[in-house]
């Protein structure tokens, strides 16, 4: 079997595909390969919205997907390969962060119970019955889609990408984005 290579990182096709078929000495190995390039990129991309820590977790989700994603060939090498799905992967961390809606959360100071109550707030009946509509909220999507248009829309509601629905939920993009489509239109239907 040819070897697969790039610049110094040498990673034989039997590690990828060991790796691929849930071998954990396998994944370990590609992920002591891996670690400086992770590392190298999570400190170019970390800001005050996400810490260099988050984005190296985002980079291995990234190098798992593309192992999982990689087919051996002769045109392409799995560094390349994986070192594209790690830098999209954080990439896409890194703007999922930056959007409007998630930096009121990171710059949210940490409140408790007692002074939400004392400073006229929310209080915990008022959360519970808050807690109790979105849950029946759930269940009625849960009821109108299909697991897979579920499956979808929970994941889009976390606010990745086609792609990396794709990659967890090991579909096409394609079918994924038919997926968006039906759930869009039943979910408008309802409301």
């Amino acid at each position: 079997m040819p070897i697969i290579h790039y610049g110094s990182k040498v990673i034989p096709n039997e590690t990828v595909l060991a790796a691929k078929a849930g071998n954990v000495e396998a994944f370990s190995g590609l992920l002591q390969c891996f670690e400086g390039y992770v590392k190298q990129i999570a400190r170019r991309l970390s800001r005050e919205s996400l810490e260099a820590e988050d984005l190296v977790q985002e980079g291995f989700i990234g190098l798992f997907c593309a192992v999982k994603q990689y087919r051996i060939s002769d045109d392409e090498a799995f560094f390349p390969f994986a070192a594209m799905c790690i830098k999209r992967r954080m990439l896409s961390a890194v703007r999922n962060a930056n959007r409007k809606k998630n930096q009121v959360l990171s710059k949210a100071a940490s409140l408790d119970e007692q002074s939400l109550v004392q400073e006229g707030g929310l209080d915990p009946e008022t959360l519970f019955v808050e807690e109790e509509g979105g849950k029946m909220a759930l269940q009625r999507f849960r009821e109108l889609l299909s697991p897979f248009e579920y499956a979808v829309l929970v994941l889009y509601a976390e606010g990745l990408s086609y792609a990396e629905m794709a990659c967890q939920l090991q579909r096409s993009v394609k079918s994924v984005g038919n997926a968006v489509s039906r759930m869009k239109r039943k979910l408008a239907s309802v409301t």
